[in-house]
């Protein structure tokens, strides 16, 4: 193996997170140790000597590897901000118009549990809308400076987490315990949908939470020769 191959190979054990970012990242990784080779050669080295050259130029692959992890934390962070910031509040209205049309057809009054459980889900939606608005402005400011995006990524996973747990209790409890005058197949249909968009909410917090961590990336990188 060469020793741009194994050195890039080393790095890419070293990283977490989403393999497409994970590719990019290593991409132009081989691409500027190809570019300084290929300058090393053309000066007069051997190819093997250039490549050594080229690997010893740009840098420790432990360090070149904290700066790339921190990269995939804030490019993986900012994208589950950006679903959360629009998805949160976009079902929050739906529902509240579900609700306000399916009142107006029924005589029944939402009992003192529902209006709290719906205040509930109201404040926790638009509680993790802000934070993830706030999240996604700190991820794109300290993407490329020494900010502790892995952490911010990490707080924001959390944070979904909880969200969605405390939304799914709250309605469990609305539509389960409590005779809810919501009727027809709007509040149906919405369901689904609500459902769908829970699913990849937790699917984009998974990665999130895969791409902020190192665990996984230190445990390879033991197992991994470093040129």
């Amino acid at each position: 193996m060469s020793a741009i191959a194994a050195y890039v190979r080393a790095l890419s054990d070293r990283l977490p997170g989403p393999a497409a970012t994970r590719a990019d990242l290593l991409a132009e990784a081989r691409d500027s140790l190809d570019d300084a080779a290929a300058a090393f050669a053309r000066a007069g080295m051997r190819a093997a000597q250039a490549e050594l050259a080229a690997v010893a130029r740009f840098g420790d692959v432990d360090r070149v590897a904290a700066d790339y992890r921190r990269e995939i934390a804030a490019a993986q962070g900012r994208r589950t901000a950006a679903l959360l910031m629009v998805s949160m509040p976009a079902l929050l209205l739906a529902w509240d118009a579900v609700v306000v049309w399916s009142a107006r057809r029924s005589t029944a009054a939402p009992t003192a549990v529902q209006g709290l459980l719906a205040q509930a889900i109201d404040a926790a939606s638009l509680t993790c809308a802000g934070g993830a608005a706030v999240a996604l402005l700190v991820l794109s400011l300290g993407a490329r400076r020494d900010w502790p995006t892995a952490a911010v990524t990490r707080l924001l996973a959390a944070g979904g987490i909880a969200t969605i747990a405390t939304i799914g209790v709250c309605a469990v409890w609305m539509n389960a315990f409590d005779d809810m005058p919501v009727g027809g197949a709007a509040p149906i249909v919405l369901c689904v949908i609500s459902v769908v968009v829970a699913l990849v909410q937790l699917r984009s917090l998974a990665r999130s939470v895969g791409a902020s961590g190192s665990r996984c990336g230190a445990a390879r990188a033991a197992r991994s020769p470093v040129p």
